[in-house]
């Protein structure tokens, strides 16, 4: 099995866009879930974002979306704005192994935000960290959030 991150073209923003809606369906357990992020073309724009295909054996496997906006405030070089492995690809460590290479792509202190009643992202989210081999820096509770701050140096 490899892993592979490939940057998304402007080519190829419609076939990430098709995968929101079931993600954003399985994430707020809702079939009514606009798949209209105000913030997904700028994806394409802006230079402090980076949209990515993650790859399984040369097949789009699911996506991840890195920005530089501190859900704690406290400041980050990254942070994961969202994070997906589409259902029949979730074995094998694809999420452990795609995060992995996100943080030799990109150097720095990252922020993960995670929903608190999101159950199993807050699961894979602390084993993906504890077996990556990087320390958490801080664990902040937020309101209805759960920010991880770890480091890449």
């Amino acid at each position: 099995m490899v892993i592979d991150l490939q940057p998304v073209s402007l080519a190829d923003k419609n076939t990430l866009r098709s995968m929101f809606s079931p993600y954003l369906k399985e994430l707020f357990h809702s079939e009514d879930m606009e798949e209209d992020d105000p913030f997904f073309d700028r994806y394409w724009i802006d230079e402090d974002r980076w949209p990515y295909f993650i790859i399984k054996d040369k097949t789009i496997a699911g996506f991840a979306l890195i920005n530089t906006w501190s859900p704690s405030g406290k400041g980050t070089d990254y942070s994961v704005a969202e994070f997906y492995v589409l259902p029949e690809h979730r074995a094998g460590g694809i999420g452990k192994h795609a995060f992995t290479k996100l943080l030799k792509l990109h150097s720095g202190v990252w922020e993960i935000n995670v929903m608190k009643d999101n159950a199993a992202g807050m699961r894979f989210w602390e084993k993906v960290i504890q077996v990556t081999g990087k320390v958490s820096i801080e664990k902040i509770a937020l309101e209805s959030d759960v920010v991880f701050r770890l480091s890449s140096h």
